[in-house]
């Protein structure tokens, strides 16, 4: 995010803690996807967007646990499984690709890799990934109450998102450089 904007979001004193996925459209459009800690002022977020890209450009959509309808995400599973979304959407990605940023202070965790699925298939290595991805998670004690779930078309990515007591990050499928599958978690 634009520096002074960042800085001067902050409210009394508080950083302005967020994370953010773009998202790429074939119009030529971004989309910035973004979850936000705490409150942020609609009118303050729209100056601030509009001071960076220009008062003709775009548009600021807030939803929040307050929001009504379809668009309402509450709590920090539900964020995170948006955001999981966008960060696991589209298969041109390189392994280890940087796909979201982050604000100073969040804390990252390291990755964890549960193993490598070369079995001859795609559809044979996503399933052996999900069959492994899951133990690791009821062996570890997961939180599966309103757990969310995410695979990508194509069986390329999967995520899980949980409730506070149990969070995971997405696990991906991707190609390495012999042509092999890899699945990760991180």
């Amino acid at each position: 995010m634009h520096t002074s904007s960042t800085r001067s979001l902050r409210a009394d004193g508080e950083r302005f803690h967020f994370v953010a996925v773009l998202e790429f459209h074939q119009s030529g459009g971004i989309h910035i996807h973004a979850g936000v800690h705490g409150f942020r002022d609609a009118d303050a977020l729209r100056e601030h967007w509009y001071a960076v890209v220009g008062v003709a450009e775009g548009n600021v959509d807030i939803q929040g646990p307050n929001s009504k309808g379809r668009k309402r995400i509450s709590g920090a599973h539900k964020v995170a499984a948006y955001l999981s979304k966008y960060i696991t959407k589209g298969t041109g990605h390189k392994l280890n690709e940087r796909r979201y940023w982050a604000s100073k202070g969040i804390d990252i965790p390291e990755r964890f890799t549960i193993g490598q699925y070369r079995s001859g298939t795609d559809e044979k290595s996503f399933t052996d990934a999900l069959d492994d991805t899951m133990r690791w998670l009821v062996g570890n004690g997961a939180n599966f109450q309103r757990m969310m779930a995410y695979v990508s078309h194509g069986r390329k990515a999967f995520w899980f998102a949980m409730a506070a007591t149990g969070h995971v990050e997405p696990v991906e499928l991707d190609h390495d450089d012999d042509d092999s599958v890899v699945f990760a978690y991180s």
